[in-house]
């Protein structure tokens, strides 16, 4: 069966499942003055248009867990929660082990705020990861109540993270530093996968190809990410990892490990770390590692090249071809073993990953 879309719910949709976006953001950029409504064109539940920002991650859970029980067959559902978003607001009432909470009246604000409130900052953010950490255990006390945990896969991940002077910077959107751009992610079918991790830079590019993976699909030919399932830490060394933010800032940035280069269009700073000896990112090597920052510079240019061609004005072009491939890293990444350091090439550990997933059910669980 030919799917042309490698969206979630389309890939989802087309084998049969219900599914569904339960959040108080956007899915998809809709036809709403504000990008941040609900997608009014999807079918189902709606909030009043307006009223959703307000929303808290209790009452999208609440939503959630009334939907799954609606539903007559294996499902699949993206969930966003909210809370650890600035300002960390959470609903009154619920604890706060991390305390104080409370900043300097009319200086606590997104794009700035005192370094005086820094522990005011971080112990807000903790309280609403605690918050939305409740959260999720009430969506696993629910699935293990209706018997539906064992055949549920979860991907929990994140879109950013976030930085609390840092860099001297706070909040998000500003910045490529690993503060911001590093996050988790946790895959969880306990019936099936056993505990492993893997010990490669991955990217969320590969949440969708292990989704595929775990269902039995074979990779869809616009996945430009690959299967976490599949990763071993050999072929992995050869792997670039993109990221770009075009937000307050607009930078790219290529992961070759150890080596990460940020390129900042604005004063068009170029910046080398390497992320295994520095993994703060305080030590630029730019200047000292000169054929390393042009080899990723190179590698990096290609690749934004490619997207933006991808991605042009003609529309047509992308009815036809499937998103552009990811360059691989120059020979300059390399993982480091007792015998190597500097500029040096180590040969990478080879072999898959152990405690492989056990075969899978037929038909496909339900996703989350």
């Amino acid at each position: 069966m030919a799917i042309l879309s490698s969206l979630f719910h389309d890939l989802f949709f087309a084998l049969s499942y219900p599914t569904a976006t339960i959040s108080r953001l956007r899915f998809e950029t809709t036809k709403t003055p504000v990008y941040r409504w609900h997608a009014q064109s999807y079918d189902g539940e709606h909030l009043d248009i307006g009223s959703e920002l307000a929303v808290p991650d209790d009452v999208t859970v609440d939503h959630a867990l009334r939907w799954m029980d609606d539903q007559a067959k294996p499902w699949a559902l993206y969930m966003n929660l909210q809370a650890t978003h600035f300002p960390y607001r959470i609903p009154a009432g619920e604890p706060t082990p991390f305390t104080p909470t409370e900043p300097d009246a009319g200086s606590f604000n997104y794009l700035r705020y005192p370094r005086s409130d820094r522990e005011v900052a971080l112990n807000r953010y903790d309280n609403a990861l605690s918050y939305v950490d409740r959260q999720l255990g009430r969506i696993e006390q629910h699935l293990r109540a209706t018997g539906q945990l064992d055949s549920t896969i979860w991907i929990i991940t994140a879109d950013h993270g976030e930085m609390f002077f840092e860099h001297d910077m706070v909040t998000h959107g500003k910045t490529l530093f690993d503060s911001e751009a590093r996050v988790p992610i946790m895959v969880h079918w306990p019936s099936h996968l056993k505990p492993m991790s893997v010990d490669a830079p991955v990217s969320n590019l590969d949440v969708m190809p292990t989704f595929a993976d775990l269902v039995d699909l074979p990779p869809h030919p616009s996945f430009q990410g690959k299967s976490l399932l599949s990763a071993s830490s050999g072929e992995e060394d050869a792997r670039a990892i993109y990221m770009n933010i075009q937000g307050l800032r607009t930078s790219e940035a290529v992961v070759c490990w150890p080596y990460k280069l940020i390129v900042e269009h604005a004063g068009g700073h170029v910046r080398l770390f390497d992320l295994e000896q520095d993994p703060g990112e305080l030590r630029d090597l730019a200047s000292k590692k000169v054929r390393v920052s042009e080899s990723l510079r190179q590698t990096l240019r290609g690749q934004m090249r490619a997207q933006v061609e991808y991605h042009g004005k003609d529309d047509s072009f992308r009815t036809v071809r499937y998103a552009p491939r990811l360059a691989r890293c120059p020979n300059v990444g390399v993982r480091r073993t007792a015998e190597s350091s500097g500029d040096g090439v180590a040969k990478a550990p080879q072999g898959p990953l152990p405690n492989e997933p056990a075969a899978l059910p037929k038909p496909p669980p339900r996703v989350f």
